[in-house]
């Protein structure tokens, strides 16, 4: 959804729950509270990568294995990107 609806959950929800439980100590209970978007960030990041495939036809090294798609030189295609004028504009 955004920073923006991020900070005000953090601050409207979060952030009251952890300074009852810091015992009022409001400095304290803002940094545990910013702790917890990046937590969900990490979480999501791992999920993604954990769970999803590389393109819609599935994951790449799963297709060079089973010979689906060729396998190709890094630097020729850079060449052929870099040398296409299109590229550079």
């Amino acid at each position: 959804l955004g920073g923006g609806v991020t900070q005000v959950l953090v601050g409207s929800i979060l952030f009251p729950i952890l300074r009852n439980m810091f015992g009022g100590d409001a400095e304290k209970a803002w940094r545990t509270a910013c702790i917890f978007p990046a937590f969900l960030g990490l979480v999501t990041a791992f999920c993604v990568i954990k769970y999803t495939d590389d393109c819609p036809k599935g994951n790449y090294s799963k297709m060079k294995k089973k010979n689906q798609i060729e396998n190709v030189n890094v630097f020729k295609v850079f060449k052929s990107g870099a040398s296409n004028y299109s590229t550079w504009l």
